[in-house]
């Protein structure tokens, strides 16, 4: 499931939007992790595209797009 929230954070110390794909039992155990500023490209028919950062170490980050089918 794919949850998209606004939430404080402490690094950029403003609010921001940030996607996470929650466990469920369909999916393997091993979680991505969040985007951060996440935005939303695409949604429709059961598919959503949501681009964003990745934060991979404390100060270091990735941009990435996932398609979530």
């Amino acid at each position: 499931m794919l949850s998209i929230s606004e939430e404080r954070d402490e690094e950029t110390r403003r609010v921001i939007r940030v996607a996470r794909l929650l466990e469920h039992s369909h999916f393997p155990a091993v979680m991505p992790l969040p985007l951060f500023e996440a935005v939303v490209i695409h949604a429709g028919r059961g598919a959503w595209t949501v681009s964003g950062d990745g934060r991979v170490t404390f100060g270091s980050r990735y941009s990435a797009q996932r398609s979530l089918d």
